[in-house]
């Protein structure tokens, strides 16, 4: 079980602590949204880039923006949190030829259960 005390997975230097609520921990802890520490943001260009953040680092800052502006705005803050989770690595560069669409990846996993129950 999370301790929703340890807020250090939803760490990052760039912006200031926000505080998140309860049910953006568990999707954090989501299995969709933890995959994305495996993912680089910058995709194939992280190849030949010094860019080396993850899709999940770029998640929170999302998220933290969001949360700034926005801090009553539930769907804006879960909406931050799930944008990127359909992204299969290099995504963009390989989603023509692979027949793909992360958009369609991404609705797929908020229906399911794990983060609808959420």
């Amino acid at each position: 079980m999370l301790n929703f005390t340890d807020k250090t997975i939803v760490n990052e230097p760039l912006y200031p602590f926000v505080e998140p609520h309860p049910w953006e921990m568990e999707l954090f802890q989501s299995k969709p949204v933890r995959r994305l520490k495996q993912l680089a943001h910058f995709g194939a260009g992280s190849l030949i880039s010094p860019v080396v953040h993850t899709r999940y680092e770029h998640t929170i800052g999302v998220w933290k923006l969001v949360s700034i502006f926005f801090p009553d705005e539930i769907l804006l803050r879960a909406a931050a949190i799930l944008h990127d989770v359909g992204h299969l690595p290099f995504s963009h560069s390989v989603e023509k030829t692979l027949g793909f669409n992360h958009h369609r990846l991404t609705e797929e996993y908020i229906n399911e259960e794990e983060i609808s129950s959420i």
